[in-house]
C-alpha cells in the first residue's frame, strides 16, 4: 500500500553469526526482496542466557558477511543498508566504513542503533526482560552521539574503490523535532529515521498513536521552515 506513495520498503534482519546473516539475506533474495537492511548494531541478541557479540565492533565478521552475500547481491542488483552501533572510538567507526565502503551494493549506512547494555531498576527489580536485564539505550539522550557518528562517518568516507558510489547516510537516534532533522541534514544525512517516539505510548491504539506522532513531526517541520 505504501509503494504508490513513493515509499521504499526495506526488510531488516539480524543474525547471531556470519552464517545466519548470510542465510537470512539469501532467503530474502529468493523470496523476491530487493532492499535489505543488515542490523549490525543490535545489542539484544541472545541465545538462551548468552549475549551474542555485536557485529558493529567486529570488522572481520562484517567483512565475512559482505563476502557471503556479494555474488547474490551483484547478480540480482540487491540494495543493502547497514545499521551500525554508536562508536566512541572514531578509529573503529572508520574501520567499519571501510569494510562497507568497498561494496557497491551497500547503498545506505544508518548511524546509529541504540547504545549497548544499559541497565535500569524499578521497585528493586530490573525493568528489561532480557537475561541480566540489559538493553540498548535509545531516545533523546542518543542525539548528540548519533549526530557526531553520522558526521564523522560522512566526512571520513573515501572512494575506496573508484567505481563504488558514496552511500546514503541516515541519521537515527533522538530525533524529536524538525530542528534535529535539520541538524542531521547539516551533518550530511541523506535521510532520518525515528523509532522510540512511535513506541512511547499509553494504551493499545498503536495506529492512532503513530498518526499523532507523524502529524506532530509534520507540524514541527512546517513551523521550522516557515
Amino acid at each position: 500500500r505504501l509503494v504508490p506513495f513513493g515509499k521504499e520498503i526495506w526488510i531488516s534482519v539480524a543474525g547471531y553469526s556470519v552464517e545466519e546473516f548470510v542465510k537470512l539475506v539469501l532467503a530474502l533474495i529468493r523470496a523476491g526482496v530487493r532492499k535489505i537492511q543488515l542490523n549490525f548494531g543490535c545489542p539484544n541478541s541472545y541465545a538462551g542466557n548468552e549475549q551474542k557479540p555485536i557485529f558493529s565492533f567486529d570488522p572481520e565478521a562484517m567483512a565475512a558477511v559482505m563476502r557471503g552475500i556479494r555474488a547474490a547481491c551483484m547478480e540480482f542488483q540487491i540494495q543493502i543498508s547497514v545499521k551500525l552501533s554508536p562508536y566512541s572510538n572514531p578509529v573503529e567507526l572508520q574501520r567499519a566504513i571501510f569494510v562497507l565502503g568497498i561494496n557497491p551494493f551497500v547503498v545506505e549506512i544508518v548511524c546509529c542503533n541504540t547504545f549497548p547494555n544499559g541497565w535500569w531498576m524499578e521497585a528493586g527489580k530490573p525493568v528489561f526482560s532480557t537475561p541480566g536485564g540489559y538493553a540498548g539505550i535509545s531516545g533523546e539522550v542518543m542525539f548528540p552521539i548519533a549526530l557526531c557518528n553520522l558526521r564523522q562517518a560522512n566526512a571520513g568516507w573515501k572512494p575506496y574503490v573508484t567505481e563504488v558510489p558514496k552511500p546514503r547516510f541516515i541519521g537515527c537516534g533522538g530525533i524529536t523535532n524538525a530542528e534535529r532533522i535539520h541538524m542531521m541534514n547539516l551533518a550530511g544525512a541523506g535521510g532520518t529515521a525515528i523509532c522510540t517516539p512511535l513506541h512511547d505510548r499509553v494504551g493499545d491504539d498503536v495506529a492512532a498513536h503513530e498518526r499523532r506522532v507523524f502529524q506532530s513531526y509534520a507540524e514541527s517541520i512546517a513551523n521550522f521552515v516557515s
